[in-house]
């Protein structure tokens, strides 16, 4: 299997993919935010996008076990 770029992938699924939400904003300008699991600023950009960019991070809450009390 050939090795395609992040920026590849996310120059052809940037405006069209499944988390995708489109606004209305100020006026007549939209805006685009995203509901990727690994995007903490909910921005449509490459930089925090999970679907490209394999340097995201992910935060899960713990259980009841992961507290030391």
């Amino acid at each position: 299997m050939a090795t395609v770029p992040g920026s590849l992938i996310w120059e052809i699924v940037k405006k069209n993919n499944s988390f995708l939400v489109k606004e209305l904003g100020n006026g007549t300008a939209s805006v685009q935010f995203s509901k990727e699991s690994n995007n903490l600023y909910n921005l449509n950009s490459y930089k925090h996008s999970g679907l490209a960019n394999h340097k995201t991070v992910t935060i899960q809450a713990g259980g009841k076990d992961s507290c030391n009390n």
